[in-house]
């Protein structure tokens, strides 16, 4: 209502100013008077952007925070790098993890690297062992590694190694 009135305002200050053109104190004051009516109505329109804690933020947020972590999966990379990389606070990258996925990002993240390396295995490319391609993609501890594989897939990498080699040799 105020911008109503600030606008009828500025209409009269110009009209006035346009039959009496002495009066340039009035053009100043309505010019300054519309200059200040276009700049809120500029800051008006700039708020009608959605919030940025929205689903539809977090999804996106997230799905930026997966490919970034997929390019990077190689190098030893911490949620903090993560942060960083895409100007986010950590609170809002695990707001946006937990109600995309309903983990944490560091728990997507190592579950994203034993996924992987599942790959790397079961596709044996060369003669790799099974220390080079969890180093290879960023795996640092090892016997967590190999307690974490066996939980998610049901058998130790060492086995599913065996395993994809005896296959590769009967074909």
């Amino acid at each position: 209502l105020g911008l109503v009135r600030e606008i009828g305002a500025t209409r009269g200050h110009l009209h006035s100013s346009t039959i009496s053109p002495a009066t340039a104190f009035q053009t100043r004051e309505a010019t300054n008077l519309a200059m200040h009516v276009a700049i809120t109505a500029c800051e008006l329109a700039a708020r009608k952007t959605p919030a940025r804690d929205s689903l539809r933020n977090r999804t996106r947020l997230a799905r930026r925070a997966e490919a970034w972590m997929r390019d990077h999966l190689a190098e030893c990379i911490r949620i903090s790098d993560v942060c960083v990389a895409l100007r986010v606070s950590r609170r809002e990258l695990e707001y946006a993890f937990r109600s995309t996925y309903d983990q944490s990002p560091r728990d997507f993240l190592h579950i994203l690297r034993l996924h992987v390396i599942r790959q790397a295995l079961l596709a044996p490319q060369k003669d790799q062992t099974i220390l080079e391609v969890a180093y290879a993609h960023g795996i640092t501890h090892l016997s967590r590694f190999a307690a974490d594989y066996r939980a998610l897939f049901g058998v130790r990498p060492s086995e599913e190694a065996k395993r994809c080699a005896g296959e590769a040799g009967l074909g």
